[in-house]
């Protein structure tokens, strides 16, 4: 029992070890006096007129069907992970909307909400082959709310976040793929039925550029296992790291093993006690690190 509890609390641990800290990298809350979005946003736009801001929110009318529009922050983002969000009404039936990320010339990545069939979803748009719907869920849409919406893209990994605004009832989808790269940032939709207007809010950028547990490794390393680890940590990378420096909760150093040879990456972990660690990876002048969990012995 006892071995159990610690490693749950082991396991509690790694988890916030492993917790980012999300930059604002941009927010808007539209609370100006109403006009043009400003130089921060370019607009494109068919069949309908451009977006302005209405009191504290941006107004997007058609007064044609079906209409397109894409709003667009200018100054792109060029992290390995991205966080956007926004709020989102629409009084009406007749949209699609959506949080669009990565655009690298070749493929769009899009979180979006439709309301004729009530479906959340993401999906890849190649320019070429055509769109992939890469996860789906319905979202039964009440008209007569305001939606919290969160599109984040880590490394590969992306999630969209769907909630009723005040609300905690989530709906939450996840989908990877390895081709994320680019760096543009918009808010789009369409209109597919005349004289219909949304609302979208508090538009936010976040960012970070160092991936979290695994993911520091695995830009320069294949894997750092087993993890949890009992006797050893095995450390296998593209090329042979100098050092291997492993410290406890405390940020007290347990272990630093200088590596000469290729038997030298696997690390005897076996006088540890059970809980969390934070491993740091030498090579040259570059450092990576990842968490650690040691098992009860």
């Amino acid at each position: 029992m006892k071995k159990i509890l610690l490693f749950i609390t082991g396991f509690l641990i790694f988890l916030s070890l492993n917790a980012q800290t999300w930059t604002t990298t941009f927010f808007d809350d539209f609370n100006r006096a109403d006009g043009s979005l400003g130089p921060n946003y370019s607009v494109s736009s068919a069949a309908m007129p451009t977006p302005t801001i209405l009191s504290n929110e941006v107004k997007i009318s058609s007064t044609t069907s079906p209409a397109y529009w894409k709003v667009s922050y200018v100054n792109g983002i060029t992290n390995n992970n991205i966080r956007v969000s926004c709020y989102f009404r629409a009084p009406t039936i007749g949209y699609g909307f959506g949080l669009n990320a990565r655009d690298n010339g070749s493929y769009t990545y899009t979180a979006a909400i439709m309301s004729e069939s009530d479906d959340v979803l993401i999906t890849k748009r190649d320019y070429v082959g055509g769109s992939t719907t890469l996860a789906s869920q319905k979202a039964n849409l009440d008209i007569s709310k305001t939606y919290y919406l969160e599109f984040t893209l880590k490394n590969s990994d992306l999630t969209f976040k769907f909630v009723e605004s005040t609300k905690t009832d989530t709906i939450k989808l996840i989908a990877s793929d390895n081709t994320v790269t680019g760096i543009n940032v918009n808010f789009s939709g369409y209109q597919y039925q005349n004289n219909l207007t949304s609302y979208v809010d508090n538009f936010k950028i976040e960012s970070f550029n160092n991936p979290t547990g695994f993911s520091d490794i695995k830009e320069y390393y294949s894997s750092i296992f087993p993890n949890p680890a009992d006797d050893q940590l095995i450390i296998k990378s593209e090329q042979l790291p100098d050092r291997v420096i492993i410290y406890n909760t405390m940020g007290q150093k347990v272990i630093e093993a200088i590596l000469e040879f290729q038997s030298d990456r696997i690390i005897d972990v076996a006088k540890l006690v059970s809980g969390a660690y934070v491993v740091k990876v030498y090579s040259g002048n570059k450092r990576y690190t990842a968490k650690m969990i040691k098992m009860p012995n």
